[in-house]
């Protein structure tokens, strides 16, 4: 039924107005002169270079100064060819001679291709140096660490340095926008600077820079685009429109507006375009489709693969939430009461896409009590477990109980994968919940207090294990803490997800535990009938006339008792 409301919005579209009369967002970028002319922004493209391979490179010596090897020169002789094809009026470089003799040799073979005198113009900026390392500039790098010199500086508490540099980036972006070129310029300087440049642009501080700069990755004479947008100049009394754009056009930019474009950021890189959108059904056309038709108009792609549209959230009678009518949950209240795991589980367990959610204090009760249970049968099997460390091996396991819950683990392994690639959240989060309840708690764990069986505790140790990473998107927080009370140092969120183990899986197990399962029901089923006390021992006989099924029978004997 959405694509029906999406495509009837598409096939309708209407003439948006953009602007609004509000105090946040983004302002118009529309300048008027004295006579009220309107005036746009221009668009200067910045091309980045880092300076060719120098001596200090190959010989892993900090900074300092050095000239460009062979292969530092043949760098920029590739570069300067690959150029040729842009449009490049204006070269700037760092002052550091590897820079601009970097600069140099690209000047000359864009001047063999045409452009004229680049070579003789080119500028020096000081504001392109390189950072002083201080006590570490021309020291080799240590191998054993392998770090750069702005991480010692900053092991030294450095942090004045970063400041300064983070001044220096936003020195050199009101700088380069009094430039005046009709084509593109070119700037040649260092990695980390480069890096920091970038970073500010995007709106880096000194806390966040350091990020940035550890993800960033800049090769000699790797050249990297960016867009400047220069408000324009050369009129009197020049004012910028007062009016902001539109909530639903600025958020139409989110999906690669906050990865760093127009600049093609390792951020930008990586993560656009993504692979779902989890929303309302209510914003579909405001935001959802808005978001598609701005990414195609200025990336050529669509930013998603999949959208996942949620229902609205009423109360445990089906009735919208409103203060009014005093029906509403404070979800903040919620979590203190009943903790955030059961908040998560209840607004996701039982749901389907687009229909709305019925939530009220029971059902998140419900869910506080399922994470109870499994915390409770997590210290159970960790006070039952083997003191041997090793992995379990196939042939080891002897009992039943332990052959079914493996091989049931698997099924569920198996179901959860489908059900997750599927969007089936809220039947996966069912299915979880009810493997954790029935088939471990219930069964496997009542049926391991009769046992025998020497591996049992390494095995309802291996089930668990793969139970909490599971479950870890639905319930991360009680996960996490019993992840780390089984000893574990990486956090539970960087293991891998659950794949099947096909030698677990034996069906043959499953069918001869349901047999006992559905006899054991059966006794207890009578004993409730005939109103005998739970605590009370009974005589049961069983009439099997199955030899096979009679001898599995009585190997679970001491089980069905207990």
């Amino acid at each position: 039924r959405f694509n029906k409301i999406y495509d009837q919005w598409i096939d309708n579209l209407q003439d948006w107005c953009i602007s609004r009369q509000i105090w946040w967002g983004h302002q118009i970028p529309i300048w008027y002169d004295k006579n009220n002319v309107q005036h746009v922004a221009k668009e200067q493209i910045l091309l980045f270079t880092r300076h060719g391979e120098s001596e200090n490179n190959v010989k892993k010596i900090i900074c300092g100064d050095s000239p460009l090897t062979e292969k530092g020169i043949s760098q920029a002789e590739k570069t300067g060819k690959n150029l040729q094809i842009r449009n490049i009026t204006k070269i700037i470089s760092s002052p550091a001679d590897r820079a601009l003799n970097t600069a140099k040799i690209i000047a000359q073979k864009l001047d063999n291709s045409g452009n004229s005198n680049l070579e003789k113009n080119i500028e020096t900026w000081d504001i392109l140096k390189e950072f002083h390392a201080g006590k570490y500039e021309n020291q080799p790098i240590d191998e054993k660490s392998n770090k750069t010199a702005l991480e010692k500086i900053l092991e030294d508490g450095g942090y004045d340095a970063i400041e300064q540099y983070v001044h220096i980036a936003r020195k050199f972006w009101e700088k380069i926008k009094t430039v005046e070129t009709d084509g593109e310029i070119l700037i040649i300087s260092h990695n980390a600077l480069t890096s920091f440049l970038f970073a500010v642009k995007n709106g880096a501080t000194k806390e966040t820079i350091i990020e940035h700069w550890k993800r960033w990755k800049m090769d000699n004479c790797e050249v990297k685009e960016s867009l400047l947008m220069i408000p324009p100049t050369g009129h009197e009394n020049m004012r910028q429109d007062e009016d902001t754009l539109d909530t639903w056009f600025s958020s139409a930019l989110w999906p690669f507006s906050t990865l760093g474009w127009p600049d093609k950021t390792p951020d930008f890189e990586k993560f656009f375009p993504t692979s779902i959108l989890e929303t309302g059904h209510d914003i579909l056309f405001f935001w959802v489709a808005r978001m598609i038709m701005f990414s195609k108009f200025t990336t050529g792609k669509n930013p998603f693969s999949d959208v996942y549209l949620h229902g609205l959230v009423c109360d445990e009678h089906g009735k919208k939430m409103s203060k009014s009518k005093g029906n509403g949950i404070d979800p903040l209240e919620m979590i203190e009461k009943f903790g955030t795991d059961a908040v998560r589980m209840s607004l996701i367990v039982g749901t389907t896409p687009g229909n709305q959610v019925s939530l009220g204090e029971k059902k998140i009760e419900g869910f506080r009590n399922f994470a109870n249970k499994l915390w409770n049968v997590s210290r159970y099997i960790l006070s039952i477990e083997s003191s041997e460390q090793q992995s379990l091996s196939t042939t080891e396991i002897k009992s039943l109980p332990e052959k079914w819950i493996l091989s049931k683990t698997q099924t569920l392994i198996e179901e959860v994968r489908t059900g997750i690639e599927n969007h089936k959240y809220g039947e996966v989060g069912q299915k979880l919940y009810d493997f954790t309840w029935n088939d471990l708690a219930d069964w496997a764990i009542e049926s391991s207090k009769s046992t025998s069986s020497v591996t049992i505790g390494k095995t309802l140790k291996e089930v668990l294990e793969t139970l909490l990473k599971l479950l870890h998107p639905y319930t991360p927080f009680v996960t996490e803490q019993i992840w780390s009370e089984m000893g574990n140092t990486e956090l539970l969120a960087l293991e891998n997800f659950p794949t099947v183990n096909s030698a677990y899986k034996n069906k043959n197990a499953e069918e001869k535990f349901e047999i006992f399962k559905n006899v054991t029901a059966k006794i207890r089923s009578l004993r409730s009938a005939s109103k005998v006390d739970p605590v009370k021992k009974i005589k049961a006989i069983l009439y099997v006339k199955n030899s096979e099924i009679l001898q599995e029978l009585q190997k679970t004997t001491e089980t069905i008792k207990s």
